[in-house]
């Protein structure tokens, strides 16, 4: 059997088939040495050759993974994903950590840590650890381990917050129950079995709900079911029920009778009053009458935060505000009930599309007033909504002009002046002149300049070429000129080496407190940014995946925008895991173009092997030449 490395190593190349990977990314990515990742390859290559996976280590140290039957490949590599994802990796901290909570739940009597020690192979010190560490892992959800001796330890806390810990850490369903849960592509017979149930009784009532949700319904659902059959119910006045709930509480109390029937358990009241508040959270509402006053007044209200702060007035966008509204309406109930989604897109979301994430974080923010901390799972589902019209809302302030340096026929240059002033309307005006004109312009009447011509340099600057039919490529070279930034140097401009920490930290607010000081040492500061921050850390969640933390003000504070960046000799514990990259970033106040900054960010927060390499940056040079090659050849 292949260890947890090895895995991890053949789904990446697998995954990545067509493109090359080399040895350096493992020994990168797993902190390994090269002969540990070589030998790693070797013992893959031989695990997989009889499945018709061919995998080759070049000289270049490039490795190459060829297939022979695609079938038999997809086949092995489904069952070998179901493995990972069931299998307890006992040399791993994390999934030692899984075991022990797990063995916990599925355990109604004291559980002895030495038993726990003696199943993983490890030692008692080991063990002692690790129980410390999942005694972290469980206080977010007001959960504790407790001893008794004699006896040993046992979870304590109520139903509910257990069951939101198992939905939210994805504990691996047959290690406590007897179903699977995961993503649509691994259901099981008896997730479908639930399913067919729940959606005939839906079919019966018209009652819809959109398929994402239908999951977390699911999800939801078996998992009840689970710790029921456990003997483990929903307590009375666990649930304070709504009379607007009412309506769902025969819904929900049909589906619970047919599951109970199949898999035999009993229920109460209160299970019924839980699913019927689920239920609620997540219907569809199809059409605008379900949009009252209030719900609309509060999306104006925090659309109008977004334009007043960042510039981009989506508040006369209809489409968008019914959107939100609809979607606003069950979001209200999930929250006031403690009962937020799951996504598991919400990283993938927060890295990539980081400027709507933003925008999404200050609207919930407005909505609710900072009452309650929105998981990234709902701020990720709001964010899509802003994402999609995104594109066609532009900045309202500062209007640019455009200079195309070109030798297109008129026709042509017509044509393509008119599809950029129809897929950019923040650019107020388009001017078209060859090459041979360039010297008589003055350059200074325009914001930015491009070419349909290859080597056109101003200044000694290379201008970017564009085609005539506007692919891709040339948008995201126009939009980066729109940004505001115009080389990697504005970009680079954001760090200084006074801005720049190596060390250790014990906490957050400590961490925290050193990139501020850093800040306000340098002028750059004061302490309404400081309070700014530490008001947004109680409201929502600043860690954004790869060990990366990035805390930062609710809105613009500072009268420039730049980054903070620590680099951490050991792991801080951060919104419920850990990391040792913290990047304290503030935008510049009043300027409507520095917002952009977030969607650069975005290609260094969701580049794992760049941040790699960043932790092994003991200079500010090294951390500089990492981002350099990013951003060069970003505007290259």
């Amino acid at each position: 059997m292949l260890t947890k490395r090895q895995q991890e190593i053949l789904l990446y190349l697998y995954t990545n088939e067509n493109h090359q990977s080399s040895i350096e990314f493992f020994t990168q990515n797993f902190d390994k040495g090269k002969r540990t990742v070589q030998k790693d390859i070797l013992e893959i290559s031989v695990y997989v050759k009889k499945i018709g996976i061919d995998i080759q280590i070049e000289k270049n140290n490039t490795i190459q993974l060829h297939i022979a039957n695609q079938e038999d490949a997809s086949r092995f590599i489904d069952e070998l994903v179901n493995e990972y994802n069931n299998c307890y990796f006992f040399d791993d901290s994390t999934s030692r950590i899984k075991y022990i909570i797990t063995e916990l739940l599925n355990d109604n009597n004291y559980v002895k840590s030495d038993d726990l020690a003696e199943k993983m192979f490890i030692s008692r010190a080991q063990i002692s650890k690790d129980i410390k560490n999942a005694k972290d892992k469980l206080k977010p959800y007001n959960l504790k381990i407790i001893s008794k001796p004699y006896h040993g330890m046992k979870i304590e806390g109520t139903e509910l917050n257990i069951r939101k810990y198992i939905i939210n850490e994805n504990l691996h369903a047959d290690k406590i129950k007897n179903f699977h849960l995961g993503l649509p592509n691994t259901i099981s017979n008896s997730l479908l079995d639930v399913n067919d149930i729940v959606i005939n009784i839906l079919s019966e009532y018209n009652y819809t709900i959109s398929e994402t949700t239908l999951q977390n319904l699911l999800i939801h659902i078996i998992v009840s079911i689970n710790r029921m059959k456990l003997g483990q119910h929903i307590i009375e006045n666990d649930t304070n029920l709504d009379p607007v709930y009412n309506h769902v509480c025969e819904i929900a109390d049909k589906i619970l009778n047919e599951c109970s029937k199949k898999y035999e358990f009993t229920y109460n009241k209160s299970e019924v009053h839980l699913l019927a508040i689920n239920l609620f959270g997540k219907r569809e509402h199809d059409n605008q009458e379900f949009i009252t006053n209030e719900i609309n007044d509060l999306i104006f209200q925090g659309l109008l935060q977004i334009k007043t702060k960042y510039g981009y007035d989506f508040t006369s966008n209809i489409n968008l505000r019914i959107s939100l509204g609809l979607h606003l309406l069950p979001l209200l109930a999930r929250v006031k009930n403690n009962m937020q989604l799951k996504n598991y897109m919400s990283l993938n979301i927060k890295q990539k599309y980081t400027l709507s994430f933003e925008f999404a974080t200050l609207f919930l923010n407005s909505v609710l007033q900072n009452s309650t901390k929105l998981t990234d799972d709902e701020i990720a589902y709001t964010a899509l909504h802003f994402l999609n019209y995104l594109e066609e809302t532009s900045c309202t302030y500062n209007k640019k002009n455009l200079l195309i340096i070109s030798s297109l026929r008129r026709s042509e240059n017509i044509l393509l002046k008119t599809r950029i002033l129809r897929n950019y309307p923040n650019i107020k005006n388009v001017d078209m002149i060859n090459v041979n004109s360039l010297n008589s312009i003055c350059l200074e009447n325009y914001n930015l300049v491009c070419t349909t011509e290859p080597n056109i340099s101003i200044n000694k600057q290379k201008v970017p070429k564009i085609s005539l039919d506007l692919s891709n490529a040339d948008k995201e070279k126009i939009e980066l000129l729109l940004d505001g930034f115009n080389s990697s140097k504005d970009i680079l401009d954001c760090f200084d080496n006074e801005l720049f920490y190596v060390g250790k930290a014990n906490d957050k607010e400590e961490i925290i407190n050193i990139l501020y000081n850093n800040a306000k040492n340098k002028g750059l500061a004061n302490d309404e940014l400081l309070d700014s921050i530490m008001l947004h850390e109680q409201t929502t969640y600043s860690f954004f995946g790869n060990g990366l933390a990035i805390p930062h003000p609710e809105t613009p504070k500072t009268l420039t925008s730049f980054i903070s960046v620590a680099i951490l000799s050991e792991p801080i514990f951060w919104d419920d895991t850990y990391v040792d990259l913290v990047f304290l970033v503030s935008i510049q106040k009043d300027n409507y173009n520095a917002i952009r900054l977030w969607f650069y960010l975005s290609f260094l927060i969701s580049n794992t092997d760049a941040l790699n390499k960043i932790r092994k940056s003991k200079t500010f040079d090294e951390f500089q030449a990492v981002l350099s090659k990013i951003y060069g050849a970003l505007f290259s």
